[in-house]
């Protein structure tokens, strides 16, 4: 069995996680695994740049953004010309999507794979059945055509509104492809049932996998003394992004109003780990200990392992890694509810799901949490129970394994 997928990482950002770890898990299975990114940062031979020149990346970069003001959405991506042609996918015997709405994969490509190859596409946002759009926030336009979009600067932006005609181009080119869904939420997934772009096209459920011998629990004023936090006797709130500050998506703006009601605490302080950690500094009345944008798993666990709450206040998410890595590291978490997260959060048990838009709401769960240490404890303890007995790496990886093989079965290919 030879499988080639498409991220664009494998280090950076949570896609990029779910596509590594699954890329390895298939080799430790002693499945043939090959990737293709735009941004390489791992070692790993098994992993290619779709260019590695840095002029034709700077030009895939420019053409790119040009054609998005148009709203020409990835319509020309020079790298990607040729290669439907390059021997890993000639080789393949399936193609797995994660992201490909980066700037370095076309959908003329994908419309080239289709012809040859069965695809997986694992849903890390709703990008695939939208005009534009990763994340659409309040909006279903999605469901019958996407006219009118009511945010052209969403990401992916465009600078015209073209998201119907872009929408069905997507709807065209799935017709003919030979398509399977992978969704991580039941968010995704229920997304995708409605969508009529996946119309008749298999979805598979598979949860996020994590691996709890990496993400551990770990003694609490030990991590803070590795980060430089010299603090045993005051609790911890936790925030972590990939961009820590203004960034609405990952609920910012109404994170720091619920923090602003803690007023002068004294007995608290707040982590935020991300780009523009800093940029708290001073916004709040409780003490901030930044962290910024660090990739490195020793890193990562340790900030999990230093709080004694997780926050996450999306306005709208898949099923963050963030929660499942923290929640694998014994932590409460507080979220909004939204999107898949309720997935993985069951209230009360391993955790509070706040209101969305409602910094009230927020602050109280944090403030409840916070106060009652028993509690605590054991929303800590049924945390990492839920990532071991659910969201294990290995149930994952067996998960998506059955698909390739049942996919293997119908199309007469050759493991």
């Amino acid at each position: 069995m030879h499988i080639l997928h498409f991220s664009t990482s494998d280090k950076i950002g949570g896609s990029a996680k779910s596509a590594s770890r699954i890329h390895n898990g298939l080799k430790n299975k002693g499945i043939s695994s090959k990737m293709f990114v735009c941004d390489k940062s791992s070692s790993d031979n098994d992993i290619k740049e779709v260019s590695r020149n840095i002029i034709i990346k700077k030009f895939d970069y420019y053409s790119n953004k040009l054609l998005q003001k148009f709203g020409i959405q990835y319509g020309f991506i020079p790298s990607s010309i040729n290669l439907h042609n390059h021997p890993w996918i000639l080789d393949a015997d399936i193609i797995q999507l994660f992201n490909i709405h980066g700037g370095y994969f076309s959908f003329n490509l994908f419309n080239k794979i289709a012809r040859k190859k069965p695809i997986v596409w694992r849903l890390s946002d709703l990008w695939p059945i939208t005009g534009h759009c990763a994340y659409p926030v309040n909006c279903d336009k999605w469901i019958d055509g996407c006219n009118s979009c009511p945010d052209l600067k969403s990401y992916p932006s465009i600078g015209i509104d073209t998201s119907n005609l872009l929408w069905e181009k997507k709807k065209n080119s799935y017709l003919a492809a030979n398509l399977t869904i992978i969704a991580p939420s039941s968010w995704t997934r229920d997304a995708a049932k409605l969508s009529p772009l996946f119309n008749r096209k298999k979805i598979h459920l598979v949860h996020n996998g994590i691996d709890t011998d990496q993400f551990k629990i770990i003694d609490r004023n030990k991590a803070r003394k590795k980060l430089g936090i010299f603090d045993e006797s005051r609790k911890a709130i936790l925030f972590c992004a990939h961009v820590a500050f203004d960034n609405p998506r990952k609920g910012t703006d109404i994170l720091l109003e619920a923090l602003l009601k803690f007023k002068k605490r004294s007995d608290i302080f707040f982590i935020p780990v991300g780009i523009n950690s800093h940029k708290w500094l001073k916004k709040i009345p409780i003490d901030v200990y930044p962290f910024e944008f660090n990739n490195d798993l020793d890193f990562i666990r340790t900030t999990y392992s230093a709080c004694d709450v997780v926050c996450v206040p999306s306005s709208l998410d898949n099923l963050p890694n963030t929660i499942l890595e923290s929640m694998s590291c014994g932590k409460p978490i507080v979220a909004i509810d939204t999107g898949g997260i309720k997935d993985v959060i069951n209230h009360n048990v391993n955790g509070l799901l706040s209101s969305p838009n409602d910094a009230k709401s927020l602050f109280n769960n944090l403030d409840f949490i916070l106060s009652n240490e028993e509690w605590r404890r054991k929303a800590g303890f049924n945390s990492r129970r839920i990532i071991k007995e659910n969201f294990s790496k290995d149930k994952e990886i067996s998960s998506i394994i059955k698909i390739y093989e049942n996919i293997i079965q119908e199309n007469n290919l050759t493991k």
